[in-house]
């Protein structure tokens, strides 16, 4: 083990430095100007953090302080009088154990580790949150109220998305937190000193997926491939749900969906429905698995497809605003449903998007057969851009991805 020896100046390990340096990093920019991040290496060359360790790591640190430091986290407002009323699912949370902040950081905690997209709403103490657990898109709020007693009031509440799907991932939530999974106006558990002291479930559950997987015809896939072939966009977003998790289940059904068109009928719903943030999302995610899987024909349906990897390239660098002229007022059957406290330039939804675009553009970049087809699409550019745009997640898909780029490059001089 290195002993670290302090002096006023220096400071010398008697073996190698190691990353708790990146400890000491984190703590010096929570507790002073963030600019200091930023002219780290003046005050700690990389080699004196680690021998290992990479600059984006640094970078990847220097976003995930900021964003913690950014955020001001006020005392909430007093709940609304009547007849305002708070959803089921509200906790008593005592002040006494756990204040505004604390709250709000092990949110945060807990949202990183179930993969919750959040913004947060200061004014009105609210997260608003975006998850796609299952695949399927859930959007839902976290609000926190104060009241005149000894305890604050955590709410949460379904907005919009599959049900069983958003309870399933409620569950998890909460058991992270200490939570009681079925609450009715229930006081905030603790385990060790706080909220979200980790462990397991505090009840037992009930698995929804049977484990025994149920066969899949020839007629299941033509019914899935119709579905996304249909000229209604709900019925074409279910159709590729199904098409994902077909491919995920029945690994072994996918040449008969890829003979029955099952591709082609992906690119075709993702192509012609551009304005449609929820079919470029359910698309993207179904190329994805297939990327994936398709080891024994490595993807040469999408690869000899007319536009299959410039499709893949512009969901990869999808914007934020993509699509907000066409959601109109059918926003339900357009897949869009803005919350009113979000603005549209804070719109989430890009994001799992892109994050499902570059996962199969890395898929197919790993294989050394097929690199170069990324490389043709300028690949590691787009895993370049992908690697600044502040998404942890997105990020280290882009990382993986310019890493096989980079190799195949190697590879081929």
């Amino acid at each position: 083990m290195a002993q670290t020896h302090w002096t006023n100046q220096t400071i010398h390990t008697s073996e190698r430095p190691t990353n708790k340096y990146l400890v000491l990093i984190i703590f010096l920019c929570r507790h002073s100007n963030l600019t200091f991040f930023f002219f780290l290496p003046c005050f700690f060359p990389l080699h004196i953090v680690s021998p290992s360790c990479p600059r984006s790591l640094l970078l990847s640190l220097a976003l995930s302080v900021a964003a913690s430091m950014d955020v001001i986290v006020p005392e909430p407002q007093l709940v609304p009088p009547a007849p305002f009323h708070l959803d089921l699912n509200t906790h008593d949370v005592p002040k006494s154990v756990a204040n505004a902040c604390k709250i709000h950081a092990q949110l945060t905690d807990t949202f990183d580790a179930h993969q919750v997209d959040v913004l947060f709403k200061p004014a009105q103490w609210l997260f608003i949150a975006k998850a796609y657990p299952n695949n399927e898109r859930v959007e839902f709020r976290v609000c926190l109220y104060n009241t005149t007693e000894n305890h604050y009031k955590l709410e949460f509440q379904l907005l919009d998305g599959e049900r069983s799907s958003y309870h399933s991932l409620l569950h998890l939530m909460k058991s992270d937190l200490n939570l009681p999974t079925h609450a009715n106006r229930l006081t905030m558990g603790y385990s060790n000193g706080g909220v979200g002291g980790g462990g397991g479930f505090a009840s037992s559950s009930t698995s929804t997926s049977s484990s025994a997987a149920s066969k899949v015809s020839e007629d299941n896939v033509k019914q899935i491939v119709n579905m996304i072939d249909s000229k209604y966009v709900d019925v074409k977003i279910e159709g590729l749900k199904l098409g994902y998790k077909l491919i995920r289940s029945h690994p072994g059904i996918l040449p008969t969906f890829v003979a029955k068109s099952g591709v082609a009928a992906v690119l075709t719903a993702i192509d012609s429905e551009r304005g449609v943030v929820e079919v470029q999302r359910c698309g993207a995610s179904c190329l994805n698995m297939y990327c994936t899987i398709d080891h024994d024909q490595e993807c040469q349906t999408l690869l000899k497809a007319p536009n299959g990897m410039n499709i893949l390239k512009r969901l990869a660098l999808l914007g934020p605003n993509h699509g907000h002229g066409s959601h109109g007022s059918d926003s339900k059957s357009s897949g869009f449903s803005f919350f009113e406290e979000e603005d549209d330039d804070d719109d989430l939804s890009h994001l799992e998007v892109q994050r499902q675009a570059a996962s199969a553009l890395a898929a197919i970049a790993s294989r050394s057969s097929t690199c170069s087809f990324v490389q043709g699409i300028n690949g590691g550019q787009i895993f370049s851009d992908l690697e600044k745009s502040g998404d942890l997640r997105l990020m280290n898909i882009a990382r993986e991805g310019l890493r096989y780029v980079q190799q195949g490059s190697r590879t081929h001089y």
